[in-house]
């Protein structure tokens, strides 16, 4: 992996990724906390 190529964080799982509801449960949270804490240095690229 370099600097520039592309991670998926959290997704469907189409790329291995799991979901931010699946993350929350593992840290005994609520996605939508895992959502709100990312950062604005994240660059975020929603696909639908």
């Amino acid at each position: 992996m370099q600097i520039g190529d592309p991670v998926w964080i959290f997704g469907a799982g189409e790329h291995g990724e799991s979901s931010a509801t699946t993350l929350a449960e593992r840290i005994d949270t609520v996605g939508e906390e895992i959502l709100t804490r990312l950062t604005s240095r994240v660059r975020r690229i929603v696909v639908r």
